[in-house]
């Protein structure tokens, strides 16, 4: 008899202890459940993966565990469409999203691709910033360690926080 492991909560999760060990001074949140259209009969709560508060900033990430090689078929149509209804959410709601990012595992660089842009690609940039990220699956867990530390370097350098 062998166990079924779902490999894409794991990610999630793992991608959550690691946010939330780096961002002390954060909120970290894992799957905080925004309403939808509370009352009506069609009603949803939508969750996204990682959600990080400070005050009212936010910086929303959602983990996917799929083939990353950074060409435009490998970013799913309903990933944006569900990312950027997180996003709506919480600028109506009064918050100012800082970063928002689709974060999936890749096995090489992206090679002179551009990952982040203004939400929307709109030139205003109070509206904060979306992209895709990455982490690198390493070797052994020395490289692994380097390619954790290379994402959260990667996630403060957007929401405009050193180390």
């Amino acid at each position: 008899h062998g166990w079924l492991v779902d490999v894409a909560d794991l990610w999630e999760l793992y991608l959550y202890k690691l946010v939330k060990m780096s961002f002390p001074d954060w909120d970290v949140i894992y799957q905080e459940e925004i309403p939808a259209y509370k009352g009506l009969f069609f009603r949803r709560a939508f969750m996204p993966d990682i959600v990080m508060k400070k005050d009212k900033d936010i910086v929303i990430l959602d983990a996917k565990f799929k083939k990353m090689d950074f060409n435009n078929s490998d970013v799913d149509r309903n990933d944006l469409q569900q990312i950027h209804t997180y996003i709506m959410y919480y600028i109506a709601n009064g918050f100012n999203v800082k970063f928002a990012s689709l974060v999936y595992p890749a096995r090489n660089e992206p090679c002179n691709k551009e990952l982040v842009s203004p939400i929307f690609g709109s030139n205003n940039t109070a509206v904060g910033r979306f992209g895709i990220s990455y982490m690198l699956v390493g070797k052994d867990n020395k490289e692994q360690r380097e390619y954790e530390t290379k994402l959260i370097e990667r996630l403060r350098k957007q929401i405009g926080e050193s180390n």
